[in-house]
Protein backbone atom coordinates (compact mmCIF):
# COMPACT_ATOMS: atom_id res chain seq x y z
CA UNK A 1 0.00 0.00 0.00
CA UNK A 2 1.32 3.43 -0.92
CA UNK A 3 2.05 5.35 2.26
CA UNK A 4 1.71 8.73 0.51
CA UNK A 5 -2.03 9.22 0.97
CA UNK A 6 -3.96 12.45 0.62
CA UNK A 7 -2.01 15.17 2.39
CA UNK A 8 -3.37 18.68 1.87
CA UNK A 9 -2.39 22.26 2.64
CA UNK A 10 -4.38 24.73 4.72
CA UNK A 11 -3.90 28.48 4.35
CA UNK A 12 -5.41 31.58 2.73
CA UNK A 13 -5.78 31.76 -1.04
CA UNK A 14 -4.68 35.40 -1.02
CA UNK A 15 -1.45 36.51 0.63
CA UNK A 16 -0.80 40.17 1.37
CA UNK A 17 2.14 41.75 3.18
CA UNK A 18 0.99 40.54 6.60
CA UNK A 19 2.47 37.17 7.65
CA UNK A 20 0.22 34.14 7.18
CA UNK A 21 0.83 30.52 8.15
CA UNK A 22 0.37 27.66 5.71
CA UNK A 23 0.22 24.15 7.17
CA UNK A 24 0.60 20.76 5.55
CA UNK A 25 -1.97 18.41 7.03
CA UNK A 26 0.13 15.26 7.01
CA UNK A 27 -1.83 12.11 7.85
CA UNK A 28 1.01 9.88 6.70
CA UNK A 29 2.95 8.42 9.63
CA UNK A 30 5.64 6.96 7.38
CA UNK A 31 6.89 10.37 6.20
CA UNK A 32 10.35 11.13 7.61
CA UNK A 33 11.15 14.57 6.21
CA UNK A 34 9.08 17.47 4.91
CA UNK A 35 10.49 20.48 3.06
CA UNK A 36 8.72 23.35 1.31
CA UNK A 37 9.46 26.04 -1.25
CA UNK A 38 7.58 28.80 -3.05
CA UNK A 39 7.64 29.63 -6.75
CA UNK A 40 8.35 32.29 -7.89
CA UNK A 41 10.34 33.31 -4.82
CA UNK A 42 10.61 36.97 -5.91
CA UNK A 43 6.96 37.60 -4.94
CA UNK A 44 7.73 36.93 -1.29
CA UNK A 45 9.48 38.96 1.40
CA UNK A 46 9.52 35.85 3.58
CA UNK A 47 12.03 33.01 3.09
CA UNK A 48 11.37 31.04 -0.07
CA UNK A 49 11.97 27.60 1.42
CA UNK A 50 12.17 25.73 4.70
CA UNK A 51 11.66 22.49 6.61
CA UNK A 52 8.64 21.12 8.42
CA UNK A 53 4.88 21.20 7.90
CA UNK A 54 4.47 24.95 8.65
CA UNK A 55 5.41 27.65 6.13
CA UNK A 56 5.26 31.26 7.40
CA UNK A 57 4.83 33.44 4.31
CA UNK A 58 4.23 37.09 3.43
CA UNK A 59 4.36 39.03 0.21
CA UNK A 60 6.65 41.89 -0.66
CA UNK A 61 5.49 45.46 -1.28
CA UNK A 62 6.47 45.69 -4.92
CA UNK A 63 5.19 42.57 -6.70
CA UNK A 64 1.98 40.66 -7.15
CA UNK A 65 0.86 37.60 -9.06
CA UNK A 66 0.04 33.91 -8.86
CA UNK A 67 2.39 31.67 -6.90
CA UNK A 68 2.65 28.06 -5.78
CA UNK A 69 3.62 26.62 -2.40
CA UNK A 70 5.17 23.18 -2.85
CA UNK A 71 5.74 20.66 -0.06
CA UNK A 72 8.08 17.71 -0.72
CA UNK A 73 7.50 14.63 1.44
CA UNK A 74 10.13 11.92 1.76
CA UNK A 75 9.73 8.50 3.36
CA UNK A 76 11.60 5.23 3.41
CA UNK A 77 10.26 2.77 0.88
CA UNK A 78 8.22 5.39 -1.00
CA UNK A 79 9.02 7.77 -3.80
CA UNK A 80 9.12 11.43 -2.84
CA UNK A 81 5.73 13.10 -3.18
CA UNK A 82 4.95 16.74 -3.84
CA UNK A 83 1.84 18.58 -2.68
CA UNK A 84 1.11 21.93 -4.33
CA UNK A 85 -1.09 24.84 -3.26
CA UNK A 86 -1.88 27.74 -5.58
CA UNK A 87 -2.22 31.20 -4.07
CA UNK A 88 -2.18 34.80 -5.13
CA UNK A 89 0.30 37.28 -3.70
CA UNK A 90 -1.87 40.34 -3.79
CA UNK A 91 -0.27 43.67 -3.01
CA UNK A 92 -0.15 45.80 -4.91
CA UNK A 93 -2.94 44.95 -7.36
CA UNK A 94 -3.31 48.09 -9.40
CA UNK A 95 -6.49 48.64 -11.35
CA UNK A 96 -7.17 51.70 -13.47
CA UNK A 97 -10.30 53.39 -12.20
CA UNK A 98 -11.38 56.51 -14.08
CA UNK A 99 -7.83 57.17 -15.27
CA UNK A 100 -6.34 57.19 -11.78
CA UNK A 101 -4.90 54.08 -10.12
CA UNK A 102 -5.87 52.73 -6.73
CA UNK A 103 -4.17 49.87 -4.96
CA UNK A 104 -6.15 47.16 -3.25
CA UNK A 105 -5.14 43.80 -1.95
CA UNK A 106 -7.51 41.29 -3.50
CA UNK A 107 -9.83 40.25 -0.72
CA UNK A 108 -9.99 43.59 1.04
CA UNK A 109 -13.11 45.74 1.01
CA UNK A 110 -12.73 48.59 -1.42
CA UNK A 111 -12.38 52.18 -0.35
CA UNK A 112 -14.98 54.82 -1.03
CA UNK A 113 -13.17 57.12 -3.40
CA UNK A 114 -15.54 60.08 -3.52
CA UNK A 115 -17.89 61.95 -1.28
CA UNK A 116 -19.42 60.64 1.92
CA UNK A 117 -21.71 58.11 0.22
CA UNK A 118 -22.66 55.08 2.34
CA UNK A 119 -22.84 52.77 -0.68
CA UNK A 120 -22.29 49.12 0.22
CA UNK A 121 -22.98 45.82 -1.48
CA UNK A 122 -23.78 42.34 -0.21
CA UNK A 123 -22.78 39.58 -2.61
CA UNK A 124 -23.97 35.98 -2.41
CA UNK A 125 -23.45 33.12 -2.83
CA UNK A 126 -19.70 33.38 -2.35
CA UNK A 127 -18.07 31.06 -3.38
CA UNK A 128 -20.31 31.03 -6.45
CA UNK A 129 -20.95 28.62 -9.27
CA UNK A 130 -23.56 29.82 -11.79
CA UNK A 131 -24.12 33.44 -10.72
CA UNK A 132 -23.77 35.96 -7.92
CA UNK A 133 -26.55 38.20 -6.65
CA UNK A 134 -25.67 41.77 -5.67
CA UNK A 135 -27.83 43.74 -3.22
CA UNK A 136 -26.75 47.35 -2.74
CA UNK A 137 -27.49 49.49 0.29
CA UNK A 138 -27.13 53.26 0.20
CA UNK A 139 -28.27 53.10 -3.42
CA UNK A 140 -30.00 56.18 -4.83
CA UNK A 141 -32.77 55.11 -7.25
CA UNK A 142 -31.84 55.71 -10.86
CA UNK A 143 -28.10 55.66 -10.20
CA UNK A 144 -26.09 53.84 -12.86
CA UNK A 145 -23.96 50.98 -11.49
CA UNK A 146 -21.12 49.73 -13.68
CA UNK A 147 -20.12 46.23 -12.50
CA UNK A 148 -16.90 44.57 -13.59
CA UNK A 149 -15.35 41.21 -12.77
CA UNK A 150 -11.56 41.42 -12.73
CA UNK A 151 -9.26 38.38 -12.77
CA UNK A 152 -6.21 38.13 -10.52
CA UNK A 153 -3.96 39.20 -13.40
CA UNK A 154 -5.86 42.49 -13.65
CA UNK A 155 -7.95 41.71 -16.75
CA UNK A 156 -11.61 42.72 -16.90
CA UNK A 157 -13.41 39.50 -17.85
CA UNK A 158 -17.04 40.70 -17.62
CA UNK A 159 -18.86 44.04 -17.47
CA UNK A 160 -22.53 44.84 -16.98
CA UNK A 161 -24.52 48.02 -16.42
CA UNK A 162 -27.45 48.18 -14.01
CA UNK A 163 -29.92 50.76 -12.71
CA UNK A 164 -31.18 48.73 -9.76
CA UNK A 165 -30.13 48.04 -6.18
CA UNK A 166 -30.53 44.28 -6.78
CA UNK A 167 -29.11 42.39 -9.76
CA UNK A 168 -27.35 39.18 -10.80
CA UNK A 169 -24.00 38.63 -12.52
CA UNK A 170 -23.67 35.47 -14.60
CA UNK A 171 -20.43 33.58 -13.80
CA UNK A 172 -21.20 30.23 -15.43
CA UNK A 173 -18.80 30.81 -18.34
CA UNK A 174 -15.83 31.88 -16.17
CA UNK A 175 -12.94 29.66 -15.13
CA UNK A 176 -12.71 28.58 -11.51
CA UNK A 177 -10.58 30.87 -9.38
CA UNK A 178 -10.44 34.23 -7.65
CA UNK A 179 -12.01 37.41 -9.04
CA UNK A 180 -12.64 40.94 -7.84
CA UNK A 181 -16.11 42.38 -8.30
CA UNK A 182 -15.78 46.12 -8.85
CA UNK A 183 -18.89 48.28 -8.58
CA UNK A 184 -18.87 51.91 -9.69
CA UNK A 185 -21.96 53.83 -8.60
CA UNK A 186 -21.52 57.37 -9.95
CA UNK A 187 -17.86 57.44 -8.95
CA UNK A 188 -18.23 55.56 -5.66
CA UNK A 189 -16.04 52.47 -6.02
CA UNK A 190 -16.63 49.23 -4.15
CA UNK A 191 -14.61 46.00 -4.33
CA UNK A 192 -15.44 42.48 -3.19
CA UNK A 193 -13.46 39.25 -3.55
CA UNK A 194 -15.42 36.51 -5.35
CA UNK A 195 -14.41 32.86 -5.56
CA UNK A 196 -15.73 30.98 -8.63
CA UNK A 197 -16.08 27.23 -8.02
Amino acid sequence: MDCMQHPFIEGPEVLCTDPETYTLINNMPCVKTVTWRVEPANLFASPGSGNGVTAPLWGNNTSSGPATLIYTLSAEGCNDAEVEYDLFVGRPCTFELHSFPTEICVGEQGETLSGAAKFKADVFPNPANEFIEVICSGYIPGTRIAASLISTDGKVVKTIEEYSHNFKVDMADLLSGLYVLQLNADGVIYHEKIVKL
